[in-house]
């Protein structure tokens, strides 16, 4: 599953930066759960589908698009800040391989669509800073 292996791609890249930035939580789908951005733990990030297209060629499916955006919550706007900067860090050179999921998909390229648009939470309490990515993959 992509957004599996996305998730864990990110989550080895933070931990792996001088010095290690440690998001709370786990890579939540769709929307942060309320009251996860505290000052004892003051960053988090969400994946928001946008689309995913199908391409089809002579000999079937090829690979797919997978558009996603990346909000970077923080207790404080410099924490949002720093988690995205970070996440670019791990995703802006770009991937391509196989990613460490269950169904060991196939990534071709991640590059960066968009750029970051800022925000403010209310139902979070907290500052964000999304992000928004193409994923081509050939599915499993």
């Amino acid at each position: 599953m992509v957004e599996q292996g996305l998730s864990m791609y990110i989550q080895t890249g933070l931990a792996a930066l001088e010095p290690p930035v440690v998001a709370a939580g786990a890579f939540f789908g769709a929307q942060l759960p309320k009251d996860q951005i505290s000052a004892s733990s003051p960053m988090a990030f969400a994946y928001r589908s946008i689309i995913e297209d199908p391409n089809y060629n002579l000999s079937g499916p090829g690979l797919r698009e997978w558009q996603v955006q990346i909000d970077c919550h923080g207790f404080a706007q410099a924490n949002s800040i720093t988690l995205a900067n970070a996440i670019k860090k791990i995703l802006d050179p770009g991937f391509q391989g196989e990613f460490s999921d269950p169904d060991e998909t196939l990534v071709a390229a991640i590059f960066r669509l968009h750029s970051q648009i800022d925000g403010f939470s209310d139902s979070n309490r907290s500052y964000v800073r999304s992000l928004e990515y193409a994923v081509m993959y050939r599915p499993s």
